[in-house]
């Protein structure tokens, strides 16, 4: 953890929960840069199944998520499904090649 409530992924780290109702506060960031040099193509592999997650860039995990949850009338319930979002923050991006696929475990 950083000063800042900034959290960086570290794969072999304690499981931490974070949430607005007993979870900790502030958010989690990649564990390194593992992008290609500005003006080569990076590969991203985006794993969901089951409510986990693992993001992969160019070969590495990077960020891993277990249990991912929403807010409803309900409560907490599991988010096991919803839209694919692609998006940038702050800067202009370009895709290719983008595959969907089924999966039946994560890898």
């Amino acid at each position: 953890m950083t000063k800042d409530s900034t959290y960086i992924y570290n794969e072999n780290g304690v499981v931490r929960f974070f949430g607005p109702h007993g979870g900790l506060r502030g958010h989690i960031i990649k564990s390194e840069d593992a992008e290609n040099l500005v003006g080569e193509w990076n590969t991203l592999d985006l794993y969901t199944f089951g409510g986990s997650s693992i993001h992969m860039v160019n070969g590495k995990i990077v960020m891993r998520l277990h249990h991912s949850r929403q807010l409803s009338e309900a409560g907490l319930t599991a988010l096991v499904k919803g839209r694919i979002q692609l998006q940038s923050e702050g800067a202009e991006i370009f895709f290719r090649g983008i595959e969907i696929q089924s999966i039946t475990q994560l890898p």
